[in-house]
Formats: structure tokens, C-alpha cells, sequence
């Protein structure tokens, strides 16, 4: 719960803003997606057979610019859903017993629900939420901004925003710092300090510690059936050991500690003890 917290304290901020810091190290500019960092870990864990995150993302952007500003639809809350949708629909999301139109999660979760209804028909039930065809129109070009900004497989999600290259792939290379063969246990991904890294996949944090040996600050996720992600040479460590921790949700920040020629994100991960590629769940 601590980064729903961070959000409560952060609603206004958006990942895209080159001023937003946490824990006092400043967060790389990601300028594919301005969906409010801590809020992204709820959209996705709202979506389900008939809705997407991104749908629910961009609703909400469009409507009431993540409850920054009254619903452009007069309806009520944080996602703006009108009054009799409301009370058809309403979701307690974050299971405290009590379910609020200005409590995010209430809110996300039961915009889920409502456009869930038409079963499939995103038209049809943005049309049910008092939405003019011009606003209908933005939403749907937000969606596919949205959903083209994650790369996600299978469940699977890439861990950083808008970075996608690898710098050094698994297996053997010539080291850095020696020039000799050395097997690399998982994928470097280059970006600047401070980018937001993003869990994978749910799963208990079984290690956060700093100066972990050659991988600098270091997390690690168990994401149960013998499948372990770990991330290397972070600048910042978020999280604690014994925490659980939902897709999406950031863990971290990119950074240059431990062994490291440069500030990167070290990607390794374990199936059954055994260390695999990280790229097969991606690209298999």
C-alpha cells in the first residue's frame, strides 16, 4: 500500500513532468505516458475481459483529467461517472469497506464495472457515460496513445517506460571492467537515472537491499510457480522485503550503483533457482 499512499500525496503529478522526484532523486522524463505513475498499477489491475487499462486511462484523462478538474459529463467523482451509473455500478476497489466516487480505486473499479456492461462495445458505453461525440472521439485516440506506450506479453511487463533498448544481452560477453568472457545472468536496458522501473508481474519483494554486492541496489520479486525478476544497480530502492507488490507498480529508479559503467537497469530473472533469458518472456 505504500505507493497508493505515494499516489494520495502525488495525485497531481504525471509521470511525463521532468520536476517529479522520489525520495529526493529526480524522475527521468517519459513523454509516452502521463497517466500518474502511481495510479497505472490500479487501471491495470481494473481491467478484465471486456475493458482495458488503457480504456479506463483514457476515459479518465479525457473526463476529469484524473480528478484534477470536474467531470466535463457533470458526473460524480474521480472518473466522473454520471449519478445513476454510480449507484448501479459502484466498486469497493481498494476492499476498505466503503466505496467512494473520489477514492481512485472505487472510482477505476467501478468505471471498469460500468463499461464491462456492453460487453465489448467501448462506443456503446462511452456513449452510456454522457459524453459528447468530440470527447468520444479524444478518448479513443488517447486509448491508442496509451496502449502503445506499455509493452506487455502474456501478463508480462516491460519495466521501463519508453526504453526499450539492450544495451547487453544475456549470456556469455566480454566483461566490461576485466575484457574477459563472462556469462551476464540477465539484460541491460540503458536509460537515464531516475527512470521509473515498474515490477513485472505481482509478486512478494523477498530482497531490497543496498550495495548488494556487484549489483549495486538491488531488488527482488517472487512471482510464484518458481519464476523470480530481479533488478540491478537501482538509485533508488522503493519497496521492502515481504511486501507484495501489483504489475505496474514502481519498485524503483533506474540508476549506476554496484558494478556498472553507466546508469542502467540490470533485468536478470530465475525459474526454478535456474537463471533464464528475460527477453523469452517478451519475445519466446
Amino acid at each position: 500500500m505504500l505507493f497508493l499512499l505515494l499516489g494520495v500525496a502525488l495525485m497531481g503529478m504525471l509521470v511525463a513532468s521532468s520536476e517529479a522526484t522520489y525520495k529526493g532523486t529526480p524522475l527521468g522524463h517519459v513523454e509516452q505516458l502521463d497517466v500518474p505513475l502511481p495510479l497505472l498499477t490500479v487501471f491495470l489491475r481494473a481491467e478484465n475481459g471486456f475493458v482495458s487499462w488503457s480504456q479506463l486511462a483514457a476515459i479518465v484523462k479525457v473526463n476529469t483529467d484524473f480528478g484534477r478538474h470536474p467531470a466535463v459529463n457533470e458526473g460524480v467523482g474521480f472518473s466522473g461517472l454520471p449519478d445513476f451509473l454510480w449507484e448501479e455500478f459502484h466498486r469497493d476497489g481498494d476492499g476498505d469497506g466503503a466505496m467512494d466516487p473520489d477514492n481512485p480505486e472505487d472510482a477505476i473499479f467501478s468505471l471498469a464495472a460500468t463499461v464491462s456492461h456492453w460487453q465489448g462495445s467501448f462506443h456503446d458505453a462511452l456513449r452510456s457515460l454522457r459524453l459528447g461525440e468530440a470527447k468520444i472521439a479524444e478518448i479513443v485516440d488517447m486509448e491508442a496513445k496509451y496502449r502503445s506506450a506499455l509493452i506487455r506479453v502474456d501478463g508480462w511487463l516491460w519495466p521501463l517506460i519508453g526504453h526499450t533498448a539492450v544495451s547487453s544481452p544475456y549470456g556469455p560477453r566480454s566483461d566490461p571492467f576485466t575484457g574477459e568472457t563472462a556469462f551476464h545472468d540477465g539484460i541491460d536496458l540503458p536509460a537515464p537515472a531516475g527512470t521509473p522501473v515498474l515490477a513485472i508481474r505481482d509478486g512478494f519483494v523477498t530482497a531490497a537491499s543496498l550495495n548488494y554486492g556487484g549489483y549495486g541496489h538491488y531488488i527482488r520479486i517472487d512471482h510464484q510457480n518458481g519464476v523470480d525478476s530481479f533488478y540491478g544497480h537501482l538509485s533508488v530502492v522503493g519497496v521492502e522485503a515481504g511486501q507484495f507488490v501489483y504489475t505496474g507498480q514502481m519498485i524503483g529508479a533506474v540508476g549506476s550503483t554496484g558494478r556498472s559503467t553507466g546508469p542502467h537497469l540490470h533485468l536478470g530473472m530465475t525459474e526454478h533457482g535456474q537463471s533464464v533469458d528475460p527477453m523469452e518472456k517478451w519475445f519466446p
